[in-house]
């Protein structure tokens, strides 16, 4: 009988057993469940194998749901040690590449959520489909100043240049000198055609406005003044006093009006000379009904 209840007392401690807690010792049941929140048993090789295979992405394996960045962003790094960050801030969002030669770290691509742009920067060329895109600046177009010209003889591309008319020898010799001005380049067909340029030089209140044709290789080639109505009297050896027609309703500036109106003979001696009675003839030739477009003036001095 002792025997059998010493065999009896053993299975009751073989059998009646705590289950093992976190906090207390026990015997553990094992689970294979990946979903499981029970803390009395413990997983087997298999649940840990079937949450590696869900968790951890291997290369060739293909990402899904949404990848989330924090703040510092996601850096993808290079063979030679350079990289590239997506980075978010604020409502921005931006291309940082880092140059491990330089050790410094620059904007390339930033989108401005708020303002709706996309920018470039400290980028030297914009490709789409293997054709540069203009960005502002470029050439002159769309900057407050025009693009940095070394030499106006050279081929240059079409855009506006920012020039002073006193840094290269072949532009024209200017009153008052080193006047600032702007040279516009049109291209025409293809390189090899002719081509026009044209100087615009801000004199005191009156531009002056200059053409010349420039060829890929030829000498420099002579520029021509443009006749307008702030230069005109360079023009006209005509006497003063002689009536001119105009295609205008109005006179240019040096002259006036034959309308038959008085003028003051001491302001203007050598027209009185031609008109000793202060008055000029009445020629007025302007009448839009009868499409008659120009009428007649004279030069005052």
């Amino acid at each position: 009988n002792d025997t059998i209840t010493a065999k009896i007392t053993a299975h009751e401690k073989s059998t009646n057993h705590p289950d093992a807690t976190t906090s207390a010792k026990g015997f553990v049941q094992l689970n294979s469940a990946i979903n499981s929140k029970l803390e009395t048993q413990a997983a087997t090789p298999r649940a840990v194998k079937k949450v590696y295979d869900k968790a951890v992405k291997r290369a060739g394996d293909t990402m899904t749901g949404q990848l989330t960045l924090s703040n510092k962003g996601l850096k993808i790094n290079n063979d030679n040690n350079d990289s590239m960050t997506l980075m978010t801030s604020g409502d921005s969002y931006s291309h940082a590449f880092y140059n491990a030669k330089t050790k410094r770290s620059e904007s390339k691509l930033d989108y401005d959520s708020t303002k709706n742009i996309w920018q470039f920067n400290n980028v030297n060329d914009v490709t789409i489909n293997d054709k540069s895109v203009l960005k502002a600046g470029d050439y002159g177009i769309g900057s407050e100043i025009g693009a940095r010209l070394d030499d106006p003889e050279k081929r240059l591309l079409s855009g506006f240049y920012g020039i002073h008319t006193t840094d290269h020898e072949s532009l024209p010799n200017l009153t008052p000198l080193n006047s600032p001005g702007t040279l516009a380049v049109y291209g025409s067909r293809n390189k090899y055609d002719g081509y026009i340029e044209q100087l615009y030089v801000a004199g005191f209140n009156s531009p002056r406005l200059f053409s010349r044709c420039k060829y890929w290789v030829s000498p420099t080639t002579a520029w021509y003044e443009t006749v307008t109505e702030a230069n005109i009297d360079r023009f006209l050896t005509t006497p003063v006093g002689v009536p001119l027609p105009w295609p205008e309703s109005y006179a240019p500036t040096g002259y006036l009006n034959c309308n038959g109106s008085k003028f003051d003979k001491k302001k203007y001696p050598k027209l009185a000379s031609a008109y000793p009675v202060g008055k000029l003839p009445n020629l007025q030739k302007w009448d839009a009904s009868k499409d008659i477009q120009f009428i007649y003036i004279v030069k005052a001095e």
